[in-house]
């Protein structure tokens, strides 16, 4: 999504790679997959990629391109501003998605909501001095109603990689976004 963020292709392609390795030998691998389906974009972003910025070449930062909700409560201007596509966090037009926004809206309806369970990950760098799993809300600082989910999923990573270095929370413990694409997502998803 943000062009900077060089890692998340990098991953999502080597973990595409390496199951495509495991399919060739492990039958469980295959049996899962019978079973599941995985669907990835590896690139949202890729004029911000060349570009080496946050934003598409409009200079609107998609995550902050979904309606804005929030009240006005959103951190200062980190969390979406409308003053100039110049500057950083720029929600873009308002009432517009961008094409970008609308081509993850309809790849994540077609592909999740549908779904008897899903899970969507947006590959991102770390932020701050840790890094961490987060998951809805950022626009508000109301629990997530799926945080119990949430949560147990992070146990499961415990459980099973005890050593890892994430810290798991809500986007809203560090920050708060208007506009915040995933929110929009979810709350859509959860009309359906």
């Amino acid at each position: 999504v943000h062009g900077l963020v060089r890692i998340g292709p990098q991953v999502v392609l080597a973990y595409l790679a390496r199951l495509a390795e495991r399919l060739q030998w492990d039958e469980l691998t295959r049996n899962a997959l019978e079973r599941s389906r995985i669907a990835a974009i590896t690139l949202l972003n890729p004029v911000g990629m060349r570009a080496g910025t946050r934003a598409i070449g409009s200079g609107v930062d998609l995550m902050r391109n979904g309606p804005a909700k929030g009240n006005g409560q959103a951190s200062w201007f980190v969390g979406g501003q409308r003053l100039s596509p110049l500057l950083p966090w720029y929600m873009g037009k308002k009432g517009r998605l961008e094409p970008e926004a609308e081509a993850l809206i309809d790849f994540v309806a077609e592909q999740l909501v549908s779904s008897v369970a899903a899970i969507a990950l947006d590959v991102h760098s770390g932020f701050g001095f840790q890094d961490r799993l987060w998951f809805p809300y950022a626009h508000t600082r109301r629990p997530f109603p799926h945080a119990p989910e949430a949560y147990a999923l992070y146990e499961l990573l415990n459980q099973t990689l005890p050593h890892h270095i994430y810290r798991m929370e809500p986007v809203s413990a560090s920050y708060t976004i208007q506009g915040d694409l995933w929110d929009f997502m979810y709350e859509q998803a959860c009309k359906h």
